[in-house]
C-alpha cells in the first residue's frame, strides 16, 4: 500500500491519529499514545477507539 497524502487528526490539541490517502482508498489509524490516554475519546461515533486501522474506499467521516 502506497500512501500519497496524510494528515494528523487532533482532538483537544492532542494528536489522535493519521488520516491517509492510499492507492487503495483511505485509512485512519489512531496514535498509540492517544489510545493509551485515559481521557481519550473517539474522533467519531463511526470510529471507536481501537489499535487496528480503519479503511474505506471513500473518505472516512471524522465529525
Amino acid at each position: 500500500m502506497t500512501v500519497s497524502r496524510q494528515s494528523g487528526v487532533f482532538v483537544r490539541g492532542l494528536l489522535a491519529g493519521l488520516l491517509q490517502e492510499t492507492d487503495e482508498g483511505y485509512r485512519f489509524i489512531y496514535d498509540s499514545a492517544y489510545i493509551n490516554d485515559l481521557n481519550a475519546c473517539a474522533v467519531s461515533l463511526t470510529l471507536p477507539l481501537r489499535p487496528e486501522p480503519y479503511t474505506s474506499s471513500y473518505t472516512v467521516p471524522l465529525l
